[in-house]
């Protein structure tokens, strides 16, 4: 891991850890420059835009930024002055809190605590249109690879629950306006969760309680290859992914 990577990797887990204990609540995402991390240290703050939500996931294309604003939906940002990034469009999903977002051709993938995937064309951001969604409650992160989405999360478990419970989740979405759940991963007590899922060619690493190895070759019949217990005690397994991502 270069020094470049190894300062990013630093900050991301102080910021986990700081978060965890409720010390930083970080509502806006400022957009930096580290064009050289060598003369400009971590990068000079041009602009931000906040207008009250809780921004908890960004992804960008081109020149917008999507960003999954918790209550307020999804927000899309134009960036192309990076001083002064303004509003194009919003999509507001009710009483939900969208807390994930990936975009694949003009298409923004969400995930809601309360209403699962939600999958929204934003070929036109002024006019950003749901076109299917599959609901569920349990969703923490996800990743899109080719026809499918691949889901993880942290299920509800009831004092005294014993029966098996689903942690990974495959959506097949060849049909945006239909996505069909094809696979899934439950467990019993003690119940496993997710928090950040990475894929690398056919194999899926989810992290959470442990980091889950998992070939999915076919994504009809999903098989765990490996699970690695990676702190005992330690319920937050991002800064695994964190690592996984920043060294590959």
């Amino acid at each position: 891991m270069n020094r470049e990577k190894k300062i990013l990797f630093v900050l991301l887990s102080l910021m986990l850890l700081l978060g965890s204990f409720g010390i930083i609540n970080i509502k806006i995402n400022p957009i930096k420059t580290i064009e050289d991390p060598k003369t400009s240290g971590f990068g000079d703050l041009l602009g931000n835009y906040y207008d009250g939500g809780y921004a908890y996931d960004v992804a960008v294309s081109g020149s917008i930024a999507y960003v999954a604003d918790g209550s307020d939906g999804l927000e899309i940002i134009a960036t192309q002055d990076p001083t002064n990034p303004h509003e194009l469009g919003q999509f507001p999903n009710g009483i939900g809190l969208t807390e994930e977002v990936w975009i694949s051709n003009e298409i923004a993938f969400l995930l809601d605590t309360w209403w699962g995937l939600v999958i929204v064309n934003v070929s036109d951001p002024s006019n950003p249109i749901e076109i299917g969604r599959q609901e569920g409650t349990f969703h923490s992160d996800l990743f899109i690879k080719d026809d499918f989405a691949y889901i993880v999360g942290r299920p509800f478990v009831q004092q005294g629950e014993t029966q098996p419970i689903q942690y990974f989740q495959v959506v097949d979405i060849s049909d945006l306006s239909n996505p069909t759940i094809v696979a899934d991963l439950k467990s019993t007590p003690p119940y496993h969760w997710g928090e950040a899922i990475c894929i690398e060619n056919d194999i899926a690493f989810v992290a959470g309680d442990c980091l889950h190895i998992i070939n999915i070759s076919n994504p009809f019949d999903p098989q765990v290859l490996n699970i690695y217990q990676t702190m005992e005690g330690y319920e937050d397994g991002r800064s695994l992914l964190f690592s996984f991502n920043l060294i590959n």
